[in-house]
């Protein structure tokens, strides 16, 4: 019996380098500088030249292995188009140097696009961070680096391009005489553009639709309100159950996936998120309850950190 998910692919691609996994796709990695140490990107073969998908984070080995990439793996075509699924800074942060590079267009969702320009632009929010952390239950000292530890969006996105391609849920768009289809997902960022080929049976998933785990859904220092989760994962499985893709390329696994498309895989994700919120809710009836104390990592403030965005989402903030 095949299991519900598993990865064809034997070894993920070398630095610098790509590997083919579908008609037209090409896989690549690159470096983050963080615990999670790698996103997959891909290249898609559109005519006489290339079209992106993700950037990568904003450091120098991922710009040297973008060069390496350019010089070895094109075959002498150009960049024509970069596609970007959502705005967070493992995604769009080469997205400015690439399209000047390149003279290439810039095409990604209206929200995500916005949310970019904002955050690269400004950055006078240690007050809400600072207020955040310490309703949150974070001590003083703790809400203070927790204020200064998330100003560092523009370290990994320098520049967002001034001007884009919109993307918007059911467009059609064109790459390498296939026609890939934009399915717009919420809860992990506001507008993120999944896209789906039917020839292929192809999703690229974008943090949207992961093996495993589900993905990562926070309250958000501009709206602090909680996103209704129940929504989020609906949408989200119509999208899978209606279009069935036969394998999923997504950022954040060592290799591409087959499976984890049907709603008997992805619905009891739905059940343990909600048996968690009942219980938190229930904990926050009963007494006191911070999200801090909710936290899973022990004393490490760097680990409840990482915890707080997403244990504030499923809880009503006060």
């Amino acid at each position: 019996m095949t299991p519900r998910v598993h990865f064809p692919a034997a070894t993920p691609p070398a630095a610098g380098e790509t590997l083919a996994i579908a008609p037209g796709v090409w896989w690549l990695r690159m470096p983050l500088p963080f615990a999670l140490d790698h996103i997959n990107l891909w290249l898609l073969e559109d005519g006489r030249g290339w079209t992106i998908v993700d950037t990568g984070y904003a450091i120098a080995e991922t710009t040297a292995r973008w060069e390496r990439i350019f010089a070895e793996c094109l075959g002498g075509s150009p960049i024509t188009r970069v596609i970007v699924t959502h705005h967070h800074p493992d995604h769009i942060g080469l997205a400015g140097w690439l399209a000047e590079r390149w003279q290439a267009s810039l095409w990604i969702s209206e929200k995500e696009w916005l949310f970019a320009r904002l955050l690269t632009r400004t950055d006078d929010s240690a007050d809400l961070r600072r207020g955040f952390a310490h309703r949150a239950g974070l001590d003083a000292a703790a809400s203070e680096l927790f204020a200064e530890h998330y100003m560092g969006y523009r370290r990994g996105v320098p520049s967002v391009p001034s001007s884009f391609q919109r993307l918007g849920d059911g467009q059609a768009v064109e790459i390498g005489g296939r026609r890939w289809r934009v399915i717009i997902g919420e809860g992990h960022s506001p507008e993120l553009a999944c896209l789906y080929c039917a020839e292929t049976g192809v999703l690229i998933s974008g943090d949207q639709v992961l093996p495993k785990i589900s993905p990562n859904v926070s309250v958000r220092l501009m709206s602090l309100t909680a996103i209704r989760w129940r929504g989020f994962c609906a949408h989200s499985i119509s999208c899978v159950r209606r279009f069935r893709p036969r394998r999923s390329f997504c950022p954040r696994t060592t290799f591409h996936f087959l499976g984890c498309t049907s709603g008997s895989t992805l619905s009891p994700r739905i059940t343990r998120r909600a048996a968690r919120r009942s219980s938190l809710l229930a904990n926050a009836h009963r007494a006191p309850w911070s999200c801090c104390r909710s936290c899973s990592g022990g004393p490490s403030t760097r680990i409840k950190w990482r915890s707080l965005w997403a244990r504030r989402s499923p809880m009503r903030i006060t």
